[in-house]
């Protein structure tokens, strides 16, 4: 599996839905409680390793989008014959529930590792990360970036919205 910056990813398609919202950054800002300079520096590559996936949550949930939506990578491909009509929240949502979404990525992890039939210490060697730091991750004693979770999707071989996915 190719590495992918997923930073980058989201990143650009950050200010693609933006823009398909036709929100300026401090219209995002507000929606997803946050300031105009986060954004900004989000969308300029400032920040990277120091947003939380919490603050990727609720910019795709101010946007009214999932964020499997926000690390698809082929975006252009994707739609490039008709856009995507984007219907961005009114104001900011005060029951986001960050715990729901980080045990939905934990749970997730683990039931790929299963299927995948890899113990914790083969995933950690093929995503390049020590086993001590999957075994806290999994048992929800040490928390996570994009960046520790596109190395795991690239150890079990999967694409990263599969860790984000919602059980159907």
């Amino acid at each position: 599996m190719e590495y992918i910056d997923y930073y980058e990813v989201i990143r650009k398609n950050i200010i693609v839905y933006r823009k398909l919202a036709k929100l300026n950054q401090f219209e995002l800002a507000m929606l997803c409680n946050s300031s105009k300079s986060t954004i900004s520096k989000i969308e300029n590559e400032i920040y990277k390793q120091h947003v939380s996936i919490e603050k990727y949550y609720l910019i795709a949930d101010a946007l009214g989008i999932s964020i499997t939506d926000l690390l698809e990578p082929n975006f252009d491909e994707v739609f490039s014959n008709t856009l995507p009509i984007i219907k961005p929240r009114s104001k900011v949502n005060i029951n986001f529930n960050y715990d729901y979404y980080n045990n939905l990525i934990i749970s997730n992890l683990v039931n790929w590792r299963i299927i995948k039939k890899l113990t914790q210490e083969e995933l950690a060697e093929k995503s390049s990360i020590s086993v001590n730091f999957l075994r806290n991750i999994e048992t929800k004693k040490k928390g996570f970036t994009l960046e520790t979770l596109g190395k795991l999707s690239k150890g079990l071989d999967i694409d990263i919205r599969l860790l984000f996915k919602e059980n159907d």
